[in-house]
């Protein structure tokens, strides 16, 4: 029976690591490309991220329309409670008076009084005015650079959404490999149970026919005990990995799915490591830098364009009703019309060098984006250099366990079989169990940082176009 211990073990990690790990039974199933596919349609940050490039598609539009033909109009009525009293040179007293005099032989019996000017109403009580006008933007040096920016700036949200899918590609990936291993130490830990309880009922026997002693009883109690507790870490941990592969994939957190690929499979591709060749102006990063960079340039045509004159075209047509009753909707009545065409030249000629600023201010802005694709252009070298070390040691490292997990085993087998015959503890089985599950987790642990850190070399090697 104890024989059978460490074949279990073994067994089991061998068929966790050839089979497709489920996260439930009955849901759908994935493959890690399936995953990353549906991540691409589905994933809240890349839809966020084509909604962002819907609407910077439609503010192109909206500042297209600034420099088409702009028509409004307006009705507008008036009643004036008392109408608006204005004054006038007092040019009547002195030309009556000097008629009479001259005229008629008029003498003036008592002095007048000369006003310098005379309160007096214009208009009407009722007064109505309709207006229609059109204008046209003839020329505006920052509309056109405006258009420019524009389609940067759409360009730049269509690499936002690009370098969105890479991130999702990443993270799918690393939150798939991180339920598979979950998995894979939720087997192994069950197994394991199983075949300490197996052991420690063993040893109860072995201790009702004296054998071994109470002390080997407790010393396995207390494994199955502390195993325990690591069960249900583990398997909280599986759960949480599956919650979170399905969040980034954009799924239903409480709909099931299933993992058809495994472990065995995707460690064998990647040991294949594709050298793409590394050219940091395709990175993605890279290539939005250069986006910011002709948006920076745009934004320093922009300041100097402010420096031209504006030209808009207008024409205007207005009808207005005036009436001492409330007649002004009786359109059988006459209307007085205006029409007007014109053209409006602005031309800037003195602001205290405010705009002179901006232009200074640009241009530093400019000189900034270049000083940042310099540093980006040697980080990114240095990335590649630092991932690539990392893809190498993990190999190494895996390496290095696989040969651990072999030598721990026979260390292992070696103690349980001491143990049977009597030249070996309780205390030295456990030490050795304990070691060995060590290994096991540290075996497991060495994978996932293997396909992580290819998964890291992958997305460097992505070009982004």
């Amino acid at each position: 029976m104890k024989k059978q211990y460490l074949s279990i073990i073994f067994i089991a990690l061998l068929l966790v690591l050839k089979s497709g790990i489920s996260s439930g039974q009955g849901g759908k199933s994935f493959t890690l490309n399936e995953a990353i596919n549906y991540a691409l349609e589905n994933n809240f940050n890349i839809k966020s991220s084509k909604l962002d490039f819907i609407i910077q598609h439609k503010k192109v539009k909206e500042y297209i329309a600034i420099g088409l033909p702009q028509v409004s109009s307006n009705l507008k009525y008036n009643y004036f409670l008392k109408i608006p009293t204005s004054f006038l040179p007092d040019f009547i007293t002195p030309a009556v008076v000097g008629i009479n005099e001259h005229n008629f032989g008029l003498t003036q019996t008592n002095p007048v009084t000369y006003q310098e000017s005379m309160p007096v109403q214009f208009g009407t009580k009722h007064n109505a005015t309709w207006d229609i006008s059109l204008s046209q933007l003839v020329f505006n040096g920052s509309f056109l650079v405006g258009l420019q920016a524009n389609k940067e700036l759409t360009h730049l949200s269509e690499q936002t959404i690009k370098k969105t899918e890479i991130d999702t590609r990443e993270a799918v990936a690393k939150a798939y490999y991180l339920v598979l291993i979950a998995e894979a130490n939720k087997g192994i830990i069950d197994s394991t149970l199983v075949s300490l309880n197996r052991l420690l009922n063993d040893t109860r026997e072995f201790y009702k026919n004296g054998f071994v002693e109470n002390t080997d009883v407790d010393q396995f109690e207390l494994l199955v005990s502390n195993l325990e507790i690591t069960k249900n870490t583990v398997d909280k941990k599986a759960e949480l990995a599956g919650k979170l592969l399905k969040f980034q994939m954009g799924y239903p957190v409480d709909e099931q799915i299933i993992l058809s690929d495994n472990l065995e499979t995707l460690f064998t591709s990647a040991l294949s490591l594709i050298e793409n060749g590394f050219d940091y102006t395709q990175y993605i990063d890279y290539k939005m830098l250069e986006t910011q960079k002709i948006l920076a340039s745009i934004n320093l045509k922009y300041e100097k364009s402010k420096y031209l004159p504006t030209i808009n075209a207008i024409y205007s047509f207005s009808e207005n009703a005036m009436r001492n009753k409330f007649d002004v909707f009786d359109f059988s009545q006459k209307w007085y019309p205006t029409n007007m065409i014109g053209l409006q030249i602005g031309i800037p000629i003195f602001n205290s060098g405010s705009k002179m600023y901006r232009v200074q201010q640009a241009k530093f802005s400019l000189d900034k984006i270049e000083l940042a694709m310099d540093q980006v252009k040697n980080a990114l070298r240095i990335q590649e250099e630092s991932a690539r070390t990392d893809y190498q040691i993990a190999v190494l490292t895996y390496e290095n366990r696989k040969k651990s997990l072999g030598i721990s085993k026979k260390i292992y087998d070696k103690t349980k079989i001491k143990y049977k015959e009597g030249l070996s503890t309780s205390v030295d089985l456990s030490q050795t169990y304990n070691q060995y599950l060590t290994v096991q987790s540290d075996y497991i642990n060495s994978l996932l940082q293997l396909l992580n850190t290819k998964q890291v070399l992958d997305k460097i090697y992505t070009k982004s176009n």
